[in-house]
């Protein structure tokens, strides 16, 4: 049976957007990302009948009318395999990772699901079997701070000359930090959010077993800089120390008396995560910078502690 993998994007970010919109237009148009991958608009009903077919049902109850629809989707066709076996490969969900590299949104799993054609040339859908995810969730999420949740074209284009880029021998800490940095997106909490990526930059920055605070401080430090990103040492030394006691479970974000993270403490992720998200996106697109974090020497070298 021939079939199709989507994900879709819902347009829950843009209302009362109207200022951003129109500096920064969504995608409208299909884009192709590659020989068998696009980014754009399904058909209105289409993109309903599949977000109707991977919402929860209640025996007894009526469903929920839904505020939201498509803004656009990601489309990855022909496929021909079990209809049970969503991405098996794992390339459309790359994909959407490197997404969130260009530019970061909420676009998660939710929605995801393998469409059937019972007619090889058929444009019919016949079947369509909501994604069997498991093990990270299904959901991205976006700080608070951060107000745009879409790409537009350009940012597809540039997409498009990421992709080929999976097919590569990436540098392992290049890989590395690019999957710190999606499970730090499909993670709700900030406390484990803030681990992730701080591991993500330890595994672009790290190089040796002792000294590990200030590892991460001065290099993280320089490397925020060089990315146009401030992060003071200092500011890089409180963030080391804050996802220790994280990580050794001494303490959370949250307490009796702080409901939540502080502005501070938001501002500061937001920049670790920013850092995270451009060096990797750099190390993709830029083969001599991305060969740097092949060798620890040239690291030591090039931010030197």
């Amino acid at each position: 049976m021939r079939g199709s993998d989507v994900v879709i994007h819902t347009n829950t970010g843009i209302f009362g957007k109207e200022e951003e919109i129109e500096r920064f237009p969504p995608i409208k148009q299909r884009i192709d990302l590659s020989e068998h991958m696009w980014v754009g608009k399904l058909e209105g009903k289409l993109a309903a009948i599949i977000m109707d077919t991977c919402e929860p049902k209640a025996v007894g109850m009526p469903s929920p009318v839904r505020q939201f629809g498509q803004l656009y989707s990601f489309v990855r066709e022909p496929v021909y395999d079990d209809m049970h076996r969503w991405d098996r490969d794992n390339v459309l969900a790359s994909v959407v990772g490197l997404s969130r590299l260009i530019h970061p949104t909420s676009v998660g799993f939710y929605y995801a699901a393998r469409l059937g054609y019972e007619a090889t040339e058929s444009a019919e859908v016949d079947h369509i079997v909501p994604a069997d995810i498991m093990g990270i969730s299904k959901q991205a999420f976006l700080s608070p701070r951060r107000t745009r949740d879409w790409l537009t074209d350009a940012e597809a284009a540039i997409l498009r000359e990421l992709i080929p880029a999976l097919r590569h021998d990436l540098p392992r800490r290049i890989h590395n930090a690019l999957w710190h940095h999606e499970y730090a997106a499909r993670t709700y909490y900030l406390d484990h959010r803030w681990t992730l990526v701080c591991t993500g930059l330890e595994a672009l920055v790290h190089t040796d077993r002792h000294f590990s605070t200030a590892q991460f401080g001065r290099r993280v430090s320089q490397l925020a800089s060089e990315l146009g990103i401030d992060i003071p040492e200092p500011n890089a030394n409180e963030a080391y120390d804050l996802r220790s006691q994280l990580a050794h479970g001494v303490s959370f974000l949250s307490t009796e008396t702080n409901p939540g993270p502080s502005h501070a403490q938001l501002e500061l992720y937001d920049r670790l995560e920013d850092t995270l998200r451009m060096t990797v996106l750099r190390g993709m697109r830029d083969r001599a910078f991305g060969d740097l974090f092949r060798d620890d020497a040239q690291i030591r070298k090039r931010w030197p502690i």
